[in-house]
């Protein structure tokens, strides 16, 4: 049983824990909520090392369904005591969390672990940082999301893969991090689902080196691989293929990509609302069904034209070098779009109008 090593522990110590099904548990009490633990971590600082994430396996055999509760892996946070935690190569299957911090610790690290059929893999709140590093996330039952992290100082994401069904009758995303000041996203890969990372109020996020593929469900509105709102994200060395929208933004967020591949969208490569700033460089776009890039709600533009924002979308490779067919993929009526010059063609000197939606292209 680990509860029994980690209650005999002391703060700092190293606790290897060998192949096996670990299962055992307590119900345990705090204000608000009543859970099954197998696992809670009540030292300063303790570090958990199983002996692989195929050997080392916290939870039960069967599926997690709603009728077995809000059961827990491990627990963990500063309402236990705990401020620093580490825990390596352990997997963990069939539970409603893997590994949860309501009042997350000052510092986690979760690094070569698997994550396999759980309700909320990795759920943290209102802490300091989480680091979750070389780690697998597998299917998942319900309407959650596989990592999920609100209100912490920070947030990085390091060569993890995140996969999940591509058609499900529940919403399904793999990441979201809300209310975060800082998140680092690199090399990554989401395969699957109903959108692979969402970004929601986060003050400062770097997404490199990522490939998003298959988000794509047909019983989702707007499926898509990154949704950004009110937050400032730069984006660089992603591959999207297969998704109904790319790349999602609202809430006058703050976008810059660069070096990226957009392969396949089925409604368009940049769908949004509204953006405070939005620059596009030296990527390759793909034309949707409906657009390349398109402002999706309706909007009566009382502004001239000269009193419209731009959106700097110059230097990219859009399937043609045909201005007027870029001009024809790009719906838009509160912003002026720069896309001239694209990739390998010479920058026009005259401004054109199109139409009612009043969008420019220089």
């Amino acid at each position: 049983m680990i509860q029994a090593a980690v209650d005999a522990a002391a703060s700092g110590d190293t606790i290897m824990i060998g192949p096996g099904r670990y299962n055992e548990g307590a119900v345990l009490v705090s204000p608000g909520w009543t859970d099954y633990v197998r696992v809670v971590v009540k030292q300063p600082e303790l570090t958990l090392i199983g002996s692989g994430q195929d050997q080392t396996i916290i939870g039960p055999t069967t599926p997690w369904d709603l009728s077995q509760g809000w059961n827990v892996g491990i627990e963990l946070g500063t309402y236990w005591g705990n401020r620093r935690v580490w825990i390596h190569g352990i997997g963990f299957e069939n539970m409603a969390y893997g590994v949860k911090g309501a009042e997350a610790p000052e510092s986690a690290v979760i690094r070569d672990c698997r994550f396999s059929m759980n309700a909320n893999s990795v759920r943290f709140a209102y802490g300091g940082a989480l680091e979750v590093n070389a780690c697998r996330f597998d299917l998942m039952p319900r309407n959650y999301y596989e990592l999920a992290a609100l209100g912490m100082q920070s947030v990085q994401v390091a060569g993890c893969q995140f996969v999940l069904a591509a058609e499900n009758q529940w919403t399904q995303r793999s990441v979201h991090l809300e209310s975060t000041s800082t998140a680092t996203i690199s090399g990554c890969s989401f395969e699957g689902g109903d959108g692979g990372l969402s970004l929601i109020g986060v003050g400062s996020a770097s997404v490199t080196n990522c490939v998003f593929n298959d988000q794509i469900s047909s019983l989702m509105h707007n499926p898509m691989g990154v949704q950004v709102a009110a937050s400032a994200m730069v984006m660089s060395g992603c591959v999207f293929d297969k998704q109904t929208n790319a790349i999602f933004a609202r809430d006058h967020s703050d976008i810059a990509i660069s070096h990226t591949q957009i392969l396949g969208a089925s409604v368009a490569s940049l769908n949004f609302v509204n953006c405070n700033s939005l620059t596009v460089h030296d990527c390759v776009l793909a034309r949707g069904a409906r657009y390349t890039v398109w402002q999706q709600d309706p909007c009566d533009v009382k502004a001239s034209a000269a009193d419209l924002p731009h959106l700097d979308m110059t230097n990219n490779d859009w399937g043609t070098s045909n201005a007027d067919s870029i001009a024809s993929w790009i719906r838009t009526c509160q912003y002026v779009v720069d896309y001239v010059p694209f990739i390998g063609q010479p920058v026009p000197v005259e401004a054109t109008s199109w139409g009612y939606l009043k969008a420019l292209f220089r």
